[in-house]
Parts: C-alpha cells; sequence; structure tokens
C-alpha cells in the first residue's frame, strides 16, 4: 500500500513540475505579446501626435503603458513564482533525500503547493514583490523607454513641426 501511496505521489510531484515548466514558457509568450503592444501603443501614439500636430497627446501615452508595465509586473511575478517551485522540485528530486525516500517507500515533499504560493503573504508584501517584479531590468528596460520616448516627444513635436 505504501508503494502505491509513494507511486501516486510521486505522479503528482512529476506533473506538478511539468505544470510548473509549462506555465514558464507560456508566460514568456504572454510577456512577449504584451511587450509588442507597449512598443506598438507608444509608437502609435507618438505619431498620432505628430500627424496631428498635438504634442501634448504623447504624454497620455504614460497610462497605457504604465497599465501594460503594472500588469507584465504581475505576469512576472507569477512566473516567478513557477520558476521558483520548478526549482524546489528540481533540487529535491535531485537531492539524497529522494533516494532515501524511494528506500523508504515514503515521500518527505509536499506537493501540491502551488496553490499556496499565490496567497503567500500579506497584502503588502504581495504588492512589494509585484513591484520589485515591476522593475526587473528586463522589465523596467521595456517600459520606461517606451514612458521617456513619449515625454521627450512632447518637446520634439512642436519644435519639428513649427
Amino acid at each position: 500500500m505504501s508503494d502505491r501511496l509513494f507511486d501516486l505521489r510521486h505522479d503528482i510531484l512529476l506533473r506538478e513540475w511539468e505544470m510548473c515548466d509549462g506555465n514558464v514558457g507560456r508566460l514568456d509568450g504572454v510577456l512577449f505579446v504584451m511587450r509588442g503592444w507597449a512598443v506598438t501603443v507608444a509608437a502609435a501614439m507618438i505619431a498620432y501626435a505628430y500627424t496631428e500636430g498635438q504634442a501634448e497627446i504623447a504624454r497620455y501615452l504614460v497610462l497605457p503603458v504604465g497599465l501594460l508595465w503594472v500588469l507584465d509586473g504581475l505576469f512576472k511575478r507569477f512566473q516567478r513564482i513557477f520558476i521558483d517551485r520548478n526549482r524546489e522540485i528540481h533540487r529535491y528530486l535531485s537531492s539524497a533525500q529522494f533516494g532515501q525516500d524511494v528506500e523508504r517507500g515514503e515521500m518527505s515533499f509536499t506537493t501540491p503547493l502551488m496553490a499556496l504560493r499565490f496567497r503567500g503573504g500579506t497584502w503588502t508584501e504581495r504588492v512589494a514583490d509585484h513591484a520589485r517584479c515591476m522593475f526587473l531590468r528586463n522589465v523596467s528596460l521595456t517600459y520606461l523607454p517606451l514612458i521617456l520616448a513619449g515625454l521627450a516627444a512632447e518637446w520634439i513635436i512642436p519644435a519639428v513641426t513649427a
């Protein structure tokens, strides 16, 4: 009976590992598309401000690009949760503890555990983690230049169109 329970838990662990890995890849695709939309929106708003000769329109790109930045940070936070869990499972499966668990027929690793990760910490801790994810280098280097380009366009467009 113990072997069947171990096999079941091992199977659940492997499925959770596959799920984490799949979600990391899926979220990479979502983030790529989201960043593409941020570039598209910023370029479109700057082009519209230029063609209409209304430079102040360019400053409003801060709103949609900022919203996409907040969403990007949220999805990056989710991705990091999956990456952390993926690493925990990998460390366990490659540890001596896993070998001992196989010999004993009992698993000392808790699974599934993903649902608890999304609710971990207080509200302020989750918001702080979200902010940290927004300001990761690969995230902020996408959105800050777009926002700065919109703000710079507000000063450049009048000089070019005059």
